[in-house]
């Protein structure tokens, strides 16, 4: 019994990426502890990233590993408090943004923008910044599904 209590935290950790990602397909995308100013910044630059990675041609899937990475990082953020350990898996997310920018020149967007947004996050002890870019991600993956939907539609 005390096997499984150790082991059942740490797997329902892995279970909110494909949660999360179900919430944001459903369109639920929450803005829980940011300011009306924040989650509309939050919105208007998700917008115009989703937009510009569907015109860069970068697929759904592309973006989802890079997503599954940042869930991580906010699962270790929020559950396991520990923000020191996001922190690094979110600098680790950059080696990878790079291999996949080098194999595929369309995710030379993705590795520039996302790089860019993590490198404040890193460098900030702020719990705000790190919240902020969380919800940027969730927007970004929301508008950039919106803007592929409604490319496939024309």
């Amino acid at each position: 019994m005390s096997e499984l209590e150790e082991k059942i935290p740490k797997a329902l950790l892995w279970i909110t990426v494909p949660i999360s990602w179900a919430s944001l397909q459903r369109g639920e995308l929450a803005m829980t502890t940011l300011t009306s100013e924040q989650a509309q910044k939050v919105n208007n630059t998700g917008d115009r990233i989703g937009e510009m990675f569907v015109e860069q041609g970068v697929s759904t899937s592309q973006l989802r590993k890079v997503y599954g990475e940042i869930k991580q990082a906010e699962n270790e953020f929020k559950f396991e408090d520990s923000p020191e350990q996001a922190k690094r898996t979110l600098l680790l997310l950059k080696p990878h943004l790079a291999y996949a920018a080098a194999r595929k020149e369309n995710m030379s967007v993705v590795n520039k923008k996302i790089s860019n947004l993590i490198d404040p996050v890193i460098k900030n002890n702020s719990s705000e910044e790190m919240e902020l870019f969380f919800r940027l991600m969730e927007a970004i993956v929301a508008y950039h599904a919106y803007y592929d939907n409604k490319k496939g539609d024309s």
